[in-house]
């Protein structure tokens, strides 16, 4: 079921027939447009939202404006750049071309590191706007949103409607004067304006004395105005109210919406109440909750009151209440009403049958209705990690009860495998453990008496398996085992196999494939590893697993590389990007390690500055699930292609990435730090900056306790050519001409014991 965008986010409201006049603010927006940023930051009602929309009406003839209104549910990183580029495309449809075939949302700021040649491209003057920021509270894309002003392009301007200002450095945008702000002292009414507001726009006729005392009590907060304003035209004794009207926003606000609710028909009354859960409005969905089939026309009754609802489209089909009056609204329904549930329960069936799956799901999880919700989620799932929605998944599962979570096994090993995807390695093994223990075994009986279990219990350890095989860091095992493993399960992976708990057998078949071929190629059966990484890349070519391709291809050019092929090795990797591109997997996180391969090959040829390209895409592709297989060599590769390039600090930068990845305690320290010192020696801070793999630091122990290479060869199960080339890179990591060499350097690094 693919998912729809909602046309209303990207409506700025339209223009009112009555408001205000305010030149001084105006003028100030207008001069603000020399600078990045314009930051409207005040509490709930006091018209940000009207004045920054009002503006952009006189704009319209010389800036194009591309607006997002922002929600909850916009946190997900892949939800936010969706409407974020569909919100650009409504001033130039060629911007997001970069992702629009991406199966993988790469991290947030590159993300937008791809996204901003695009935006710089656009000819025209626009402005940005991104209304409700409040709502927004993950650090990623407050990070995508500050790359965006650091390098935005001076056609651009971009518009902040928040309630809270955003965790970016404001400091130095004010200092540089880049940066203008709209602050609720500016957004207060004046005197004039209240009076204006009051007696020709709202229509009532208090003297001078009335409104001041009015104006003072709400201190020109445009909200509280408009709900007295409801208020006194229902009331008889005036003074009598002016008089009464007193108490902070809280109090006023409470006080006045009794006033307003009291004042409506019932079925308003009714109406108003019942459609409060819904953060947008349209008759169909208003229709479909409440069951009635005169929504539109209260709609637009409420529209023509100036019943705190807004607009949001032209077409007057979307609407949604003022956020203030909304809460009290639904605070109310919950006091008085045992019906918010089957109200929820309504919307989210109309979100189902409209295609929101999102929507849907969130709907059911505030009717409490949880078994829904999990048919829901389970239901979506294919399309939820198919399009990149994993931590989607995340705030739904917090929402569940425990009961439910630890019950259903099949919800359960979604989520082994959207935590693993997201880098939440120990969510993702507590996760696999309470299924060993529901099943009553554990994936050791794979390797012992994977002939004696039930089917229902086999399958279910054969995906335990699967996914810690697929973890590249934390639970591993040895290459022995490994092979042991898949050898054991690969006669079940086959498609007769109809029981499993999330993800048919078949499909798993390519990874076991691939870590059979990671066994041979770590006990040096490379002819063997290449012919299981070519099956699995071919399997996996089929069922559309990219990330198997593309770890696949990876091992291949490594493997052509330690036999000295290089520039197969280059075909190989660029093939495979091809490759991946053709699948729409070309971001995929596991593609990382092909441009990790070409970083090391541009090195030895001299091109370092390709070799810089080369790492850094990997890196980037490599974070999302913290793919240290990746990073390790990317992070390492980058310092030395840096220190070639005679680019210190970035050189340095990178080896602090490494060192933090790896655990150091380099991560935090200064290179000249009694910290960093107390690591290593002075003379050696930084020098290593192409870290040795496990099985040259197996190789270079041994050389330590005297071994000649045939003995290393023996006990490690190795070839003897494989153990030459081993040793070949130690040397070469370690700048070093012979095996004393080598033991004394790597004791001095206390990469080994002394």
């Amino acid at each position: 079921m693919a998912e729809i965008l909602l046309q209303t986010k990207l409506f700025a409201p339209p223009k009112r027939p009555f408001l205000i006049s305010r030149p001084h603010l105006i003028t100030k927006l207008n001069e603000g447009l020399m600078g990045k940023l314009t930051l409207a930051s005040a509490p709930a009602g006091f018209g940000k939202t009207t004045l920054i929309s009002t503006w952009l009406n006189q704009l319209a003839a010389t800036h194009k404006t591309a607006w997002l209104s922002l929600d909850e549910s916009d946190n997900d990183p892949v939800r936010f750049f969706a409407y974020l580029i569909a919100a650009l495309q409504t001033v130039e449809t060629a911007v997001g071309q970069s992702l629009a075939n991406t199966s993988q949302l790469p991290p947030a700021e590159v993300a937008m590191q791809l996204l901003l040649p695009e935006i710089t491209a656009v000819s025209h003057p626009f402005i940005l706007v991104l209304d409700d920021y409040h709502l927004i509270n993950t650090p990623d894309i407050h990070k995508a949103i500050e790359t965006l002003l650091t390098y935005s392009p001076p056609q651009m301007h971009l518009v902040i409607i928040s309630r809270a200002d955003p965790p970016f450095s404001l400091s130095k945008l004010r200092v540089r004067r880049q940066l203008t702000e709209i602050r609720a002292r500016d957004l207060r009414f004046t005197p004039d304006e209240a009076t204006e507001f009051l007696n020709q726009i709202m229509g009532l006729s208090l003297s001078p004395q009335e409104v001041s005392l009015l104006e003072k009590r709400t201190e020109g907060w445009i909200g509280g105005l408009q709900l007295a304003a409801h208020s006194l035209q229902m009331e008889a004794d005036k003074t009598a109210f002016l008089t009464a009207f007193a108490g902070d926003d809280r109090y006023i606000a409470d006080y006045l919406l009794e006033e307003v609710l009291a004042s409506q028909p019932e079925a308003i009354q009714s109406f108003l109440l019942q459609s409060s859960i819904l953060p947008r409005l349209s008759a169909p969905l208003c229709n479909a909750i409440l069951e009635r089939q005169d929504s539109q026309t209260i709609l637009e009754f409420l529209e023509q009151s100036n019943l705190f609802i807004v607009p949001l489209d032209n077409r007057r089909q979307w609407y949604r209440y003022h956020h203030l009056f909304a809460d009290l609204l639904r605070d109310r329904l919950e006091a008085a009403s045992g019906s918010v549930r089957q109200l929820h329960q309504r919307a989210s069936q109309w979100h189902i049958d409209n295609q929101q799956v999102q929507e849907a799901v969130e709907h059911a999880l505030l009717a409490a209705n949880y078994e829904r919700a999990i048919a829901l989620i389970l239901d979506g799932a294919i399309e939820i990690f198919m399009g990149s929605r994993l931590l989607t998944l995340l705030p739904w599962w917090q929402k569940l009860p425990e009961t439910l979570r630890t019950q259903n096994l099949t919800l359960l090993m979604m989520m082994a495998w959207a935590w693993l995807a997201t880098g939440h390695l120990h969510e993702s093994e507590q996760g696999l453990q309470m299924i060993e223990q529901a099943l009553g075994s554990s994936t050791s009986a794979l390797l012992t008496d994977i002939d004696k279990l039930e089917p229902g219990v086999r399958n279910g350890l054969i995906e335990v398996v699967a996914i810690r095989m697929s973890r590249q860091t934390g639970v591993s095992f040895n290459a022995s085992e490994r092979l042991t493993l898949c050898q054991r399960i690969l006669p079940f992976l086959v498609p007769e196999e109809t029981i499993y708990l999330f993800t048919p057998l078949f499909v798993l078949r390519p990874v076991a494939l691939f870590n059979m071929g990671l066994s041979y190629q770590l006990m040096g059966q490379l002819e063997t590893a290449v012919q299981a990484f070519t099956e699995a890349m071919e399997q996996a070519r089929t069922f559309g697993n990219v990330h198997i391709v593309a770890s696949s291809l990876g091992h291949l050019a490594e493997i052509q590389i330690e036999q000295g092929q290089l520039h197969q090795a280059a075909d190989t990797c660029q093939r495979g990007l091809e490759t991946l591109d053709a699948l729409a997997g070309k971001s995929s996180p596991m593609s990382g390690l092909l441009h990790v391969q070409l970083g090391e090959l541009f090195y030895e040829w001299g091109d370092w500055e390709t070799a810089v390209h080369h790492y850094q895409e990997g890196i980037a592709l490599a974070q999302p699930w913290q793919n240290k297989e990746t990073l390790l060599p990317g992070y390492a590769g980058l310092a030395r292609a840096y220190h070639a390039l005679a680019q210190p600090q970035q050189a340095q930068e990178a080896q602090k990435a490494y060192a933090q990845l790896a655990g150091a305690e380099l991560a935090s320290a200064e290179p000249t730090s009694p910290q960093a010192q107390a690591v290593l020696p002075p003379a050696e801070v930084y020098t290593l900056v192409e870290p040795l793999s496990e099985r040259e630091l197996e190789v270079l122990s041994l050389i330590a306790e005297g071994l000649t290479n045939q003995e290393i060869a023996l006990r490690l199960h190795l070839s003897l050519g494989t153990v030459k080339v081993h040793a070949h890179n130690i040397y070469g990591k370690l700048d070093v001409n012979g095996r004393t060499q080598a033991v004394a350097k790597a004791r001095s690094l206390h990469l080994i014991e002394s």
